[in-house]
């Protein structure tokens, strides 16, 4: 399905989700941490209050895995975040 947001962006989703990825990656720029992460884990950590390795250190990791966006890459990068 081609979509075009409110800013003018065009992309391609299978999915229902309307969210604009180019959007979506300029809101998100200014947050380091994040730019470790695909737009779906991106999405999925600041609904869930999780923009430094200081929140990702205490979430509770079961709470963080069940996250929609949040796949076996991203545990794996969580793991190397958190053992630097």
């Amino acid at each position: 399905m081609k979509i075009t947001c409110e800013n003018g962006h065009s992309f391609e989703k299978s999915s229902n989700c309307k969210v604009c990825p180019t959007c979506s990656a300029n809101e998100h720029k200014d947050h380091e941490f994040l730019q470790h992460f695909s737009t779906p884990a991106q999405r999925a950590l600041v609904q869930a209050g999780i923009t430094s390795i200081e929140n990702l250190k205490s979430a509770p990791f079961n709470d963080l895995i069940k996250l929609h966006g949040i796949g076996r890459t991203t545990i794996i990068k969580f793991k190397e975040l958190l053992n630097q």
